[in-house]
């Protein structure tokens, strides 16, 4: 007989990783779609790079990294490759309302070193 486990949402005992109240939601569903997928795929042509929002961890294609939104929310903006900790606090402190400061590296120095910009732009 298969062990009861804590729901990973809840913590209430289900035979699977989420109890029946909490089903696992397709990434498209989250607003993760094809738009970010294709622009993840972009960025990731794009590493082993820094993540974009300066804290000096250095991301590559097969590491723990995102596709975050240059301006949260807004994927019209286009994305840059960050680590998973930097894009996180980002998004808590402006939904905390605190003005968090976009520390980006310059793209002019990344097109005069011959390393291909860092924010992918959707078509």
């Amino acid at each position: 007989m298969k062990a009861m486990r804590p729901c990973l949402d809840c913590g209430r005992l289900s035979y699977r990783t989420r109890c029946p109240a909490h089903p696992l939601i397709k990434t498209a569903q989250r607003g993760y779609g094809g738009d970010h997928q294709r622009a993840r795929a972009g960025l990731q042509t794009m590493l082993p790079a820094p993540c974009a929002y300066g804290c000096g961890a250095w991301l590559t294609p097969s590491g723990d990294w995102v596709a975050a939104h240059v301006v949260d929310g807004d994927p019209s903006a286009g994305w840059v490759a960050s680590c998973r900790s930097c894009n996180e606090r980002a998004k808590r402190s402006r939904q905390a309302g605190w003005a968090v400061p976009q520390r980006l590296p310059n793209r002019d120095f990344l097109l005069m070193s011959g390393k291909r910009p860092d924010v992918v732009v959707p078509a």
